[in-house]
């Protein structure tokens, strides 16, 4: 695989189970922060 690399500057080539494996309970957490908060303001 090449290697991108991302905002953050880190190379995708490097670890990348390991990225995943943080990416995405980071997007999940995103996700309810931003669900939550549009019901909350929503009520």
């Amino acid at each position: 695989m090449e290697v991108h690399v991302m905002r953050s500057g880190v190379p995708t080539g490097y670890g990348r189970s390991n990225k995943t494996l943080v990416k995405a309970p980071f997007l999940l957490i995103i996700c309810a922060a931003v669900s939550f908060g549009s019901y909350s303001a929503s009520r």
